[in-house]
């Protein structure tokens, strides 16, 4: 169903049906999301480096319906997507159902982005360049030393780059815990 679905988008999506045949997932994982009807996948780690886009935004392909056999009416049908790949799908209209794979609804599809309420606080202050850089994902408040840094970046062992509300960055180090100002830009960051 998920392929027959991906095959029915438009073709900026294909990397997606790349991700099944590639064969990304490992198993089904039902029962670990708050999102009702949602079933996740857990994933074969080299394949996985292959197809994981760091910038990447959380997104969900939304408007989709597929019909239900036994009752005979069309369900919401959601896949979800971050940095790049599959995370799951849920669907939602029955508790118990069995899908007519040839029954998928793309007319009303649209792509949705999720709403990351830490960018949100330091958005405006981002020039457009910086913003086409940044993934907004990958930021999230954090309090240190009584001092409010937002994570950027990734480095090592639990170690990154963050930046404060004036815009200072900084390599913030856990293990023994630093903050040390760097000699640069936001952009320079991503470069």
């Amino acid at each position: 169903m998920l392929r027959k679905t991906i095959q029915l988008l438009p073709f900026e999506y294909k990397h997606l049906e790349n991700q099944i045949d590639a064969g990304l997932f490992r198993k089904v994982i039902i029962g670990m999301s708050d999102i009702p009807g949602y079933v996740g996948f857990s994933y074969n780690g080299e394949i996985l480096k292959k197809f994981d886009d760091k910038k990447g935004r959380l997104c969900k392909l939304a408007g989709i319906k597929v019909l239900d056999i036994k009752t005979k009416k069309y369900l919401h049908y959601t896949i979800y997507v971050s940095t790049g790949t599959i995370t799951g799908y849920s669907i939602i209209g029955a508790d118990k159902y069995t899908i007519d794979v040839n029954s998928v609804d793309v007319t009303e599809f649209r792509k949705e982005y999720f709403i990351n309420p830490d960018y949100q606080k330091i958005e405006s202050s981002l020039t457009y360049k910086e913003k086409e850089t940044v993934n907004p994902a990958s930021i999230y408040e954090l309090i240190l030393n009584n001092k409010t840094y937002f994570h950027l970046k990734d480095l090592e062992d639990g170690d990154f780059i963050g930046m404060d509300y004036e815009k200072n960055i900084y390599e913030i180090r856990h293990d023994p815990f630093d903050i040390s100002p760097m000699n640069c830009t936001l952009l320079d960051v991503f470069k």
